[in-house]
């Protein structure tokens, strides 16, 4: 998903196959107001970098959808620009060779109004991995009722950002 996307819909499927080691199940590169729906991202065989990956976007909604055997599950990783208003509603991240979440801007990017609710991010190195470079901004990222389980590393590590907030989670 490109620059100039608008209002784009990804319902109801399942992707396989993705490019191992380099490629992502989805990519968001621009655009806004993305909504992905039931789908299932499992790369059982060589696994991508990303099952989600968001390099630059101001709004994304994913709900009851799962990426599976991934390098990472979701991949928030913009360079520049921003990723803001993202919310990711009864999704799992699982079984991931990497993070299964990793929120990670470089450069003057920014990333900003990340919420899960009800998310899973499990059986991973890490659940949920928050940094920044020197000149990133990581502000804003809510989690209600996750399950953070089972994952070989932390659990959640929070190396850098501000107002970040956990309720509720395991």
């Amino acid at each position: 998903i490109k620059a100039n996307a608008v209002i784009t819909y990804i319902e109801n499927g399942e992707i396989s196959d993705t490019t191992p080691v380099t490629g992502a199940s989805i990519a968001i590169q621009g655009g806004n107001d993305t909504f992905i729906t039931k789908v299932v991202a499992d790369a059982a065989g060589a696994q991508p970098q990303a099952g989600l990956l968001i390099k630059n976007t101001q709004a994304v909604w994913v709900t009851d959808s799962d990426f599976i055997h991934q390098g990472t599950g979701l991949a928030i990783t913009p360079v520049s620009g921003i990723v803001t208003w993202c919310f990711f509603n009864n999704t799992a991240f699982d079984s991931n060779s990497s993070d299964a979440i990793l929120i990670n801007p470089t450069g003057t990017a920014v990333a900003n109004g990340i919420f899960f609710n009800g998310a899973w991010a499990s059986t991973s190195q890490r659940g949920i991995n928050i940094m920044k470079g020197p000149t990133a901004t990581v502000d804003g990222v809510y989690a209600n009722g996750m399950a953070i389980l089972n994952n070989r590393q932390q659990g959640v590590l929070v190396q850098n950002g501000k107002n970040i907030e956990f309720n509720g989670s395991r």
